[in-house]
């Protein structure tokens, strides 16, 4: 009798055993939706299952596990599909879903913003498949390249630095296009757009790390067209050049 109640007690401890090891529970953990590629000061992670532990660089994220970064701090991770997303000093996200497909290239990607200074980096997702969300707007992207800056009443202000982008207010549904080189909003209490619109030039969101990183892209998109400028005027004065050459020639 002695064994059976051994056995008895024992097999339950077996079963529990059993079930930690089904793939259902595995996926229980969280699936991988991408690394952290660099942490400044202190990172945070806290996945859906888990508890909050710190991060360091080429620590997996899995989907539905919550970000943050300390005052000052910051985090740069890449995504499967390889889009980037910076986070700045005391930000937090949420990756709420992020399927690919990189055979067939599809997929569908939804990050919440809850708060913090953000530059936002598309890679290969369909731009159609991406929606970014903040406790006030809801961003489309279109091949996109963002500074997004989330205050803690959820003021939302969205600056595009390469593509574009359709910011949409949850409250009211208004959205507004933005362009390449422009900005836009949405209020803590939902107003749409800045004066109803748009404003020339991209925000700097008071964040140093998403900052210089707005400085740097537009240097370099700056430098980029002074460079093709420079070539064409070039390829013009070469061109008119041999006109005149052909001109002399024929007035011989």
């Amino acid at each position: 009798m002695r064994h059976i109640q051994s056995s008895c007690r024992i097999l339950p401890v077996a079963l529990a055993a059993a079930v930690l090891l089904l793939p259902g529970t595995l996926l229980a953990k969280g699936v991988d939706v991408g690394a952290v590629k660099e942490v400044q000061v202190y990172g945070y992670g806290t996945p859906p299952t888990g508890s909050k532990t710190a991060k360091y660089n080429r620590d997996a994220v899995v989907q539905d596990e919550l970000l943050e970064t300390v005052a000052n701090g910051g985090m740069l991770v890449e995504f499967k599909d390889n889009t980037q997303l910076t986070l700045g000093g005391s930000a937090q996200i949420v990756i709420d879903e992020m399927v690919y497909d990189p055979k067939a290239n599809t997929g569908s990607t939804v990050i919440k913003l809850t708060r913090g200074a953000f530059f936002y980096v598309s890679g290969k997702m369909p731009k159609d498949g991406v929606t970014i969300e903040t406790p006030t707007a809801t961003i489309g992207i279109r091949g996109t390249q963002l500074a997004i800056n989330v205050e803690p009443d959820g003021t939302t202000v969205v600056g595009v630095v390469d593509g574009a982008a359709d910011v949409s207010s949850k409250a009211t549904g208004e959205t507004v296009s933005v362009e390449v080189g422009q900005t836009t909003g949405v209020s803590a209490e939902g107003q749409s757009g800045v004066g109803g619109g748009v404003l020339e030039g991209v925000a700097f969101t008071g964040d140093a790390k998403i900052d210089d990183k707005i400085f740097d892209t537009l240097t370099k998109a700056e430098d980029k067209i002074d460079m093709i400028t420079e070539k064409t005027d070039v390829l013009v004065a070469a061109l008119f050049d041999r006109a005149v050459v052909k001109a002399d020639r024929f007035l011989e």
